[in-house]
């Protein structure tokens, strides 16, 4: 684990961080557009439940907050401090977790919505939908297992 004022460097070469850097950012801006299309969609749910609505703003502030955690991890330069660390791959780990579990909360509040209210011909929004946070779930999945085989040793 990363003590607190130690400088840690990034193991691995500097053309290797610029593709990790690369591939993340791809990432989350593919996440980005994932979640912005799952709010354009004129599926009834969206609109009239607030329920599903709610988790849908929930995964606009996460999506922001992974892309301030990218932006931050870009400058970084392969070294950093314990607060660097914190403010940007820590993030990147625990806030992909958080955005798939929001996700599968977003599918979940989607399908109690059928469920009460039927798809009153939404049947190919409602698939879109649900497609679209299949797809945010599979990519923060990997978000996370890149972060999180990131390996950092004593050094400036």
């Amino acid at each position: 684990m990363i003590k607190d004022e130690e400088n840690y460097r990034l193991e691995m070469s500097e053309n290797d961080f610029r593709q990790l850097i690369r591939k993340l950012w791809l990432l989350i801006l593919s996440l980005f557009v994932l979640v912005l299309i799952g709010g354009i969609l004129p599926f009834k749910g969206m609109i009239k439940g607030a329920y599903v609505m709610i988790p849908y703003g929930i995964e606009l502030v996460f999506i922001l907050l992974l892309l301030w955690a990218c932006f931050h991890f870009s400058v970084l330069k392969m070294s950093l401090k314990k607060k660097e660390y914190d403010r940007s791959v820590k993030r990147l780990i625990s806030d992909t977790l958080l955005l798939c579990l929001i996700a599968l909360i977003s599918i979940i509040a989607c399908v109690i919505y059928v469920l009460a209210n039927g798809f009153d011909n939404d049947l190919i929004y409602f698939l879109l939908y649900l497609l679209t946070k299949a797809g945010i779930i599979c990519l923060s999945c990997v978000i996370h297992k890149i972060a999180s085989k990131l390996e950092f040793k004593l050094g400036k």
